[in-house]
């Protein structure tokens, strides 16, 4: 069994609970779970641990590739100085990105957010 570093750990749950903010909004603009699980190639109950922040169910590389299928932009560093390890997340803001796609959305409402 591996266990990850805290860093890893803490960069995780940083980007979990900013996925989990977005796919909220996607929700309640209209699109399912379902739909973002088919986009990501996921199952819906993936996107469901990612909305409810049940970060121990899903692993990095899963949370990764939603937010590529997405479009979300962002940005992970761990680094480690001195024997003391680090980490920085920086995510798009779930408001700009919300804007986005409503902006998106508005121009073909066919087309959700592929």
């Amino acid at each position: 069994m591996r266990y990850p570093h805290e860093a890893t750990l803490a960069a995780k749950n940083r980007f979990v609970n900013h996925l989990s903010y977005i796919i909220e909004q996607l929700t309640k603009d209209g699109t399912t779970q379902r739909d973002i699980a088919e986009i990501a190639k996921v199952s819906p109950s993936v996107i469901g641990n990612i909305k409810h922040g049940n970060v121990h169910r899903v692993s990095f590389d899963i949370v990764k590739r939603v937010a590529d299928a997405l479009r979300l932009e962002y940005t992970i560093t761990l680094s480690s100085r001195l024997g003391k390890a680090s980490q920085t997340v920086t995510v798009q803001s779930g408001f700009e990105y919300m804007k986005k796609a409503r902006l998106i959305n508005e121009k073909s409402p066919a087309t959700h957010i592929r």
